[in-house]
């Protein structure tokens, strides 16, 4: 079992047991090898008009082509099982099967047709690779931690895009010669797998977390740049090369992007609102925030203060008092060398709290003893200008710029109220000077300054709508910053200390969070096992509506009357029988006929499946006892959607394969795979809270959440989650994602976007 965080967010990996990781991998592969034979049969079932445009195929080509059905199907799941059985034995892939017409001797006879057949195929593929993408990284990152023998970052999975077309397209092959049938049904079989096997590779994903393999890797993807570079020692040359700084680092790696996603305020659902981004104004901001002219004049102030200090300084260290035995007293910071005066002076700011000493020091004037001014909250770019004079070295620049852009996501960031935004103001110069020191703050994930701030991060949540936890956070957060601003000057030591103490404060407030929902949780569990069969089922349907987007009718319709009818189903003739495998199939033909039918031989078979669907949606309904009025709704939807689903398409062409993206994140789905330790905020009339996804029942029916101390827990099933986020009753404002990965990102796509070096990656 995986578990890859503790109440606290720490990351604690275990990998399964050898045996046990591979019987799941081998269940995992049951499912992918049903599901892709189930869908290759369905597409050769309606291939009979697959060559009806293409003349140049006889008619009896044609008849045996559709005669030698049986043998592809018999030979598919061969081919599949040969090559995952060959990847189980360590034997990786390298690259695409073996092509007759791919010699060069063939190529140079291919005709016009073939040529813009395997032009098709190329593009068929791309677009297929595309559509799947969201899910197939993350199934990639699973299937890896199960086999647990690739190099970092090399992936190579048996249930993925890469074996499915080798598998297709050997098969096809083998028992097509011609080039122009296997090319033609090839790409007919890309084309019809493409929201088949997003659904599959959605399940799969499902199934692997719920058996704690990466639960929360969706959400980290999610909050991923696609300019993060695989390995984090390569990030700060990474950085260095977007600054347009490359000389910076040695070896500097540049990450091989196909394209530059910009930065989102939060998760866009095709079917619910945005979680909104937050204000970044510093707090009082009511009041005029001080120019930039005005702050430099504060830091040249206090800079001036702190060489004074460090004149002192450095007489006395030199010297012993008189009669004193000891050695002298020698500054630690002494050991830096020519960078000792840039420390010193980042030194002395960081015992001040430049939010309030910068207008003393510029002559701001006061208004009872408070400054009628306020400064910006992020204050690392004025740091920098105020100390180019000590920068030598282009690395530090560099780093300097990092750390002001990873600050200005904090400072944005919705998580973290406007309340706490000035504890986050006072770790800037500390941050700033542990990354100065240590260039291992970009790479090292256990950095103390980097985990201090994750857990510092996750603290604050919650702070902004519980007065009481507010007030302990606070309490605690300024003692520790405190401490770190006083004692800090080469040792990163002193954060771990602090996140020690602040780690105590996290798991006791848990604890006392999850235990005032002992109630909720022990009665959601039994809830899930008294209709345990009921239970089986709604996972079994969810499955089939994973990436579905459909009207509300009919997805409530499917997820509370259909699943009451094929649980009777199960309950009365088991889930082998016939009444079982026909309730199913009716599903199934439901969901299909509503999809836009763009050829001849599906047109057709849905004129001809739709008079024995209706009865038997008509017969669901009488089972399940729905009322006239909503059966007469849920039919009406039905026809309309019957009626689009045979319309010509209009005439748009379909994107270009390079443009091909994962379908839009649908609400429904992303509960079915909410991770543990999600941040939800909850709408209720005048009454906003925080809470936290402290408990998912096993079957996922159930889902309670926790606020902070003992603020209460709210119990929700996944179709009232599902609600509450469509309609904005609920927003997300956290996933258990670590605020460095959150923020890192966040400045890798803003970077992007303003750089022109950077697009110069993406080229």
């Amino acid at each position: 079992m995986y578990s890859y965080s503790t109440p606290a967010g720490r990351a604690n990996e275990a990998r399964l047991p050898a045996a046990d990781a591979q019987a799941l991998l081998r269940q995992c592969y049951t499912m992918f090898e049903a599901r892709l034979l189930e869908m290759a049969a369905h597409s050769l079932d309606l291939a009979h008009d697959l060559f009806e445009s293409h003349s140049h195929i006889p008619d009896g080509e044609i008849a045996a082509f559709l005669g030698k059905r049986g043998a592809w199907l018999e030979r598919f799941p061969k081919v599949l099982n040969e090559s995952f059985e060959r990847r189980i034995a360590g034997r990786r892939r390298k690259g695409r099967r073996p092509d007759a017409d791919a010699s060069l001797s063939t190529v140079q006879v291919l005709t016009a047709f073939d040529h813009e057949m395997q032009a098709k195929l190329i593009a068929a593929s791309t677009f297929l690779q595309g559509f799947t993408r969201r899910e197939c990284d993350a199934l990639d990152l699973r299937v890896d931690a199960l086999l647990g023998d690739n190099p970092p970052g090399d992936f190579d999975n048996p249930l993925s895009i890469g074996y499915i077309i080798d598998a297709l397209g050997s098969t096809s092959r083998a028992i097509y010669p011609d080039p122009r049938i296997w090319r033609t049904l090839l790409e007919r079989l890309l084309a019809d797998t493409r929201p088949v096997i997003n659904k599959l590779y959605m399940s799969l994903n499902r199934l692997l977390a719920d058996h704690g393999v990466l639960p929360e890797i969706k959400a980290a993807l999610r909050a991923r740049s696609d300019l993060r570079p695989r390995d984090d020692r390569d990030l700060f040359g990474t950085f260095a090369h977007m600054l347009g700084q490359p000389d910076a680092v040695a070896n500097v790696t540049v990450p091989d992007v196909e394209s530059i996603a910009g930065a989102t305020p939060g998760l866009v659902f095709s079917d619910g609102p945005v979680t909104p981004a937050a204000d970044s104004s510093p707090v009082g901001a009511a009041l005029p925030v001080m120019d930039d002219r005005t702050i430099l004049t504060g830091l040249a102030a206090l800079g001036e203060a702190a060489e004074k200090l460090q004149a002192m300084q450095r007489g006395k260290s030199l010297t012993a008092a008189p009669g004193d035995s000891q050695l002298p007293n020698l500054d630690p910071m002494m050991a830096l060398g020519s960078s000792t005066p840039l420390f010193a002076t980042l030194g002395h700011w960081q015992k001040l709290d430049l939010a309030t000493a910068i207008p003393r020091a510029a002559g701001q004037p006061e208004q009872d003893g408070v400054a009628t001014v306020v400064v910006p909250l992020n204050l690392i770019p004025h740091i920098r200008e105020a100390i180019a004079g000590h920068l030598t070295n282009p690395a530090d620049g560099v780093t300097i710029d990092v750390i002001a852009m990873l600050f200005d996501y904090i400072f944005r960031d919705p998580s973290i109220s406007q309340q706490a935004r000035e504890l986050f103001g006072r770790l800037q110069v500390p941050i700033l000077k542990a990354a100065l020191l240590e260039r291992t703050f970009f790479s090292d994930r256990n950095h103390p300054a980097r985990l201090f701030i994750d857990h510092l991060a996750d603290a604050a949540i919650g702070t902004a709508h519980h007065d009481d936890y507010r007030a302990s956070f606070v309490e605690l957060a300024r003692e520790l910053l405190d401490d770190i601003c006083a004692n800090f000057e080469i040792d990163v030591a002193v954060f771990q200390h602090a996140d020690d103490r602040l780690l105590e404060f996290i798991d006791a407030e848990h604890t006392k969070s999850t235990g005032a929902a002992s109630a909720e949780v022990a009665a959601a569990r039994g809830a899930e096992e008294s209709e345990a069969e009921r239970s089986a089922v709604t996972t079994i349907v969810r499955d089939r509506l994973a990436g579905l987007t459909i009207p509300f009718e009919v997805r409530s319709f499917t997820e509370t009357a259909f699943v009451d009818y094929l649980t009777g189903l199960h309950l009365t003739h088991g889930e082998g029988s016939e009444q079982w495998t026909g309730g199913l199939s009716t599903l199934d033909d439901m969901l299909w006929s509503i999809v836009v039918k763009e050829r001849t031989g599906q047109k057709a078979r849905l004129a001809k499946m739709v008079p024995k669907l209706i009865n038997g949606l008509r017969n669901v309904c009488v089972v399940s006892k729905v009322p006239d009025e909503r059966a007469k709704k849920i039919f009406e939807e039905l026809y309309q959607l019957h009626m689009a689903a045979i319309k010509p398409a209009e005439a748009a062409a379909e994107a270009p394969a390079e443009q091909a993206v994962a379908p839009p994140l649908n609400v429904h789905d992303y509960v079915n795979e909410m991770a543990l330790g999600t941040w939800l905020t909850f709408y209720s009339g005048d009454e906003i809270s925080d809470a936290r996804l402290a408990y998912l029942s096993p079957m996922r029916t159930k889902f309670v959440f926790t606020g902070r101390y003992l603020s209460g827990a709210q119990v929700f099933s996944a179709e009232e989650l599902a609600y509450e986020l469509a309609t904005g009753k609920a927003r997300v404002l956290m996933e258990p994602v670590p605020l460095w990965d959150r923020a890192v990102s966040s400045a890798l796509d803003s970077l992007a976007v303003r750089s022109p070096a950077a697009k110069r990656i993406s080229g």
